[in-house]
């Protein structure tokens, strides 16, 4: 069975344009309804990993994972993907929250996605990122 990808609120963006100049910046939130989150974001780039089940800033509620980037020492690239890997073998739904949080205060919903599947299913969802 193919995973299933629902969008909400038509947020669905395939690219983002950040002023890091000015401190704009990203939030990511994951969640995993089920017994163990296995997940990545990795920077298409340098290969690092921009969030996981073991790291993050903050797990609120429990099985809610947040990070904010990029942070200090995080690589700034000027085009990268952040590509989010999802692992369903034991976790069988995970909701994809995308925020970007603009240099007015504003905050515009990138992404919010919900996917299910079942165990042997994996699924990728990118992010184009320009940086100025």
């Amino acid at each position: 069975m193919p995973v299933q990808r629902t969008v909400h609120a038509d947020a669905d963006a395939n690219a983002v344009l950040l002023d890091v100049t000015n401190d704009e910046f990203l939030v990511y939130k994951v969640t995993a309804r089920g017994a163990m989150a296995q997940f990545t974001i990795k920077d298409s780039n340098t290969g690092a990993t921009v969030m996981s089940p073991q790291k993050f800033d903050t797990e609120d509620p429990p099985g809610t994972f947040k990070r904010k980037c990029p942070q200090p020492g995080d690589p700034i690239q000027d085009d990268t993907t952040h590509t989010l890997g999802l692992e369903f073998t034991l976790t069988p739904q995970y909701s994809y929250i995308v925020e970007h949080h603009r240099v007015d205060d504003s905050v515009v919903v990138l992404k919010n996605i919900d996917y299910t599947g079942i165990p042997g299913d994996s699924f990728f969802e990118p992010l184009a990122i320009r940086t100025v």
